[in-house]
């Protein structure tokens, strides 16, 4: 899994690293495989578009950048190179994240890995109502994970805070007129530190102005905690975040 996993899924509430242990089944390696795979890559253009902060409704849909009455929110990260070819994770099939409100806008199922999984628990602040953390026990590993959230104004995202078995991370969000135009990932764990800063750019927007691609351009880092160079590892990575809503009307 590329490193720009580790912002576009913290954006969601998740880490690379625990989406690591929820992973699909690889896909078949062999030669006929990677040929028909070769042939079916798709690019995809990375034009700008225009796009201003949509209008919230509330709350729980400004924490995932929702304007309108949203019924459902699938998320997609991929991954591909910087001139938009799309690239096969040799890890397993796309993850896929999926929001469910109700018709007042009220988040009543987030952060699931499919249709039947019920998604992670939301802890509500008792003074804002607004999800102050989320909590997804994983039982193979007798551990809860626990996502904590601080807030703009508006109720996007400021600054997320990740507690994991054995590592532990923050994401702070950078906006522009109420549009999220950069982030800053650190996670700590297994003797390493990832850094990780991300820019985004919207490259498709919906009927209704919701962004529904967009590309991600992440420079990278990671060094070992002892002080040594060891094992440092550094670059670019670049993905294409992808959403899929269904409105109530």
């Amino acid at each position: 899994m590329k490193k720009y996993l580790i912002i576009a899924l913290a954006a969601i509430a998740f880490t690379a690293t625990f989406t690591s242990c929820l992973k699909k089944p690889q896909k078949n390696t062999d030669a006929t495989a990677t040929e028909t795979s070769a042939e079916k890559k798709v690019k995809v253009s990375l034009t700008p578009v225009e796009y201003k902060a949509p209008t919230y409704l509330t709350k729980d849909l400004a924490m995932q950048d929702l304007g309108g009455q949203v019924k459902r929110m699938e998320y997609t990260a991929l991954e591909c190179d910087k001139d938009g070819n799309m690239t096969d994770d040799p890890n397993g099939e796309p993850i896929t994240v999926l929001f469910i409100y109700d018709i007042n806008g009220i988040m009543t199922k987030g952060y699931a890995q499919s249709e039947q999984d019920k998604g992670v628990k939301l802890v509500r602040d008792k003074a804002t109502g607004l999800i102050s953390q989320t909590e997804r026990m994983v039982i193979e590993l007798d551990f809860t994970y626990i996502n904590k959230f601080e807030y703009n104004p508006d109720g996007t995202i400021a600054r997320e805070e990740i507690i994991g078995k054995e590592f532990s991370g923050t994401t702070t969000n950078t906006y522009k007129d109420g549009v999220q135009v950069e982030a800053t990932a650190v996670e700590t764990g297994d003797g390493v530190t990832n850094s990780v800063h991300t820019t985004f750019t919207v490259i498709e927007v919906d009927r209704k102005g919701n962004w529904t691609k967009r590309l991600c351009t992440s420079e990278y880092k990671s060094v070992p905690d002892d002080g040594s160079a060891e094992g440092t590892d550094s670059g670019t990575a670049y993905g294409i975040e992808c959403r899929k809503i269904e409105y109530y009307k």
